[in-house]
């Protein structure tokens, strides 16, 4: 199942750290989004994974797409939407 992850970090080592995490699950598609083609299990280790490292007044938002929407996302521009699971088997 594709996950859009976006943060809103105001430290830049953090912001940093975050970006690296993700970056090891799926694709950067703007500069705080990542889309994410994992398993929900998986979504749950990384948001934890997550949550022990952001500051208060960090935010890190995380929203599933279901089937009927991956359908309909469009993408304008940068990168494509994903959609190989294999990429992410992170």
């Amino acid at each position: 199942m594709i996950h859009v992850i976006v943060y809103d970090i105001t430290k830049d080592p953090l912001r940093t750290q975050v970006s690296k995490i993700l970056a090891a699950y799926g694709t950067r598609v703007q500069k705080s989004v990542f889309e994410l083609d994992l398993h929900p299990g998986r979504v749950v280790v990384l948001l934890k994974q997550l949550s022990q490292i952001i500051e208060e007044g960090d935010s890190i938002r995380c929203y599933p797409l279901c089937q009927n929407c991956q359908v309909r996302a469009e993408a304008q521009n940068g990168a494509p939407l994903a959609t190989d699971p294999l990429c992410y088997q992170a």
